[in-house]
């Protein structure tokens, strides 16, 4: 999935990705907390692949919005679509609940 980072986001090794950075987010198998993303810099567009929670690539739901979730049978993935409180959507993103480890 493309997508755009919304805040910077500052790596061990002292790096920044910056926002606005485009790339693409890929579930990891077995894997609830993070993602692979895939992102390009300078003019060589030079591949740089790293695993991110995915609450550094995605801006997380509002708590109110998650409390609502953890009451309701049906909440939103990473990606926006609807789906279980412990499932994943149709390209294999978890529910914001699982990703965030509320349940």
């Amino acid at each position: 999935m493309e997508i755009t980072t919304y805040k910077d986001i500052k790596l061990k090794n002292g790096q920044v990705i910056p926002k606005n950075t485009k790339g693409f987010a890929y579930p990891i198998k077995d894997q609830d907390f993070g993602c692979e993303f895939t992102y390009y810099t300078g003019k060589e567009a030079k591949d740089n692949t790293i695993i991110l929670r995915y609450s550094s690539l995605f801006q997380p739901p509002q708590a109110k919005e998650l409390s609502e979730w953890v009451f309701d049978s049906v909440c939103d993935s990473i990606t926006g679509e609807p789906v279980e409180p412990d499932g994943h959507d149709s390209e294999g993103f978890p529910s914001w609940l699982l990703a965030l480890g509320m349940i």
